[in-house]
């Protein structure tokens, strides 16, 4: 941008009416000075909106691929939120099999319990049962061993 030029303005007129060609001539002289500065000052606004554009460009071409960063970073987040959710309801149905498990565990243990109880006393009455003979067995051995005894001595 350039200041407009200033051209000495010529001399003052002498009183009394002035030569239309001096003010004519002086007129141009302006207009031309007119529009060297208009065209300096255009010429300059035109390299600053040449420079705003290619930064503005610039700056698109920066934000767009940021951009795309963003959006790849939420479709990763979207991604894992979902991944995250479906492991979830895996593990909740997991959790709720375990759960039904248990239940049905824990409901089967009084049975399971009196079951044990039943087989034990069955057991217990048989060791008693078996017990009680082999005690017979014995006594039925000590009478005919002492009988036996009592045969060897009346022998001798």
């Amino acid at each position: 941008h350039r200041p407009p030029r200033n051209r000495p303005l010529a001399a003052a007129p002498a009183p009394g009416p002035a030569p239309a060609q001096d003010t004519s001539a002086l007129l141009v002289g302006r207009v031309d000075d007119l529009e060297a500065s208009l065209a300096g000052g255009l010429e300059s606004m035109q390299q600053e909106r040449s420079s705003i554009a290619a930064r503005l460009k610039s700056m698109e071409d920066m934000l767009s691929k940021e951009l795309r960063i963003v959006e790849e970073d939420m479709q990763g987040f979207q991604d894992d939120v979902q991944a995250l959710q479906e492991e979830q309801s895996a593990l909740s149905k997991t959790v709720d099999r375990l759960g039904d498990s248990v239940s049905k565990e824990q409901a089967c243990v009084p049975q399971l319990l009196d079951e044990l109880s039943a087989t034990v006393a069955k057991e217990k009455a048989s060791v008693s049962k078996q017990l009680g003979e082999v005690k017979q067995a014995l006594q039925i051995l000590a009478k005919d061993r002492a009988s036996a005894r009592a045969g060897d001595s009346l022998e001798k």
